[in-house]
């Protein structure tokens, strides 16, 4: 198979972008939603989100076949963390400026959201994002993604974090198999890690 998983944002049409927001955004839509109920109005904020690489989405990796995205992961080191999120909460707040009753309701998702995934105090390369478009999932990508992922971790010396929501039976299963462990937080998502 002819792959790439070395493409940038910058070599990505902007019709694969918005795509690759969207997927983004069904993967947290309660979280999305909070910037804006219609779902479609938040694809330019993601996008622009994606296209900084200081932000919290700004280090994605993409997975060409064929000349398509098939998939994408974003990780970045938690030393990087609290960074990469403000970048991306300042492009938000740029986004909603003018609207402050959807401001209120963004700040608070955002909190409840930030509290839910604060388990991650450890040092290790956080895996923000992972996904398989929809055309491609079942064809051994999200193997290959996350492989690609896990051997960013190793040749960063780090372990391996992320957080997945606990009714995503498939994830577990994958990630479980990679020799990840899970803590439970009594949330909607188990913390995963996996050591080096």
């Amino acid at each position: 198979m002819n792959q790439d998983f070395n493409t940038k944002i910058e070599s990505v049409s902007a019709k694969d972008i918005a795509c690759i927001a969207k997927q983004i955004i069904a993967m947290d839509e309660d979280y999305y939603r909070a910037i804006h109920p219609n779902l479609s109005q938040v694809t330019e904020c993601v996008t622009a989100i994606l296209r900084n690489p200081q932000s919290d989405l700004g280090q994605i990796k993409i997975l060409m076949h064929r000349d398509e995205v098939v998939a994408f992961y974003i990780a970045y080191a938690i030393s990087q963390k609290i960074l990469r999120i403000t970048t991306s909460l300042k492009t938000i707040n740029g986004y909603l400026s003018g609207n402050a009753p959807q401001f209120e309701i963004f700040r608070s998702a955002s909190r409840r959201f930030s509290n839910e995934l604060s388990a991650t105090a450890k040092e290790g390369y956080y895996l923000n994002k992972i996904s398989v478009l929809p055309k491609f999932q079942g064809k051994g990508f999200g193997k290959l993604i996350l492989n690609a992922y896990l051997k960013d971790c190793d040749e960063q010396g780090l372990p391996a974090l992320l957080h997945v929501q606990r009714k995503n039976r498939l994830a577990i299963e994958l990630y479980a198999k990679a020799g990840f462990t899970f803590k439970d937080t009594g949330q909607t998502y188990l913390y995963a890690e996996r050591q080096i």
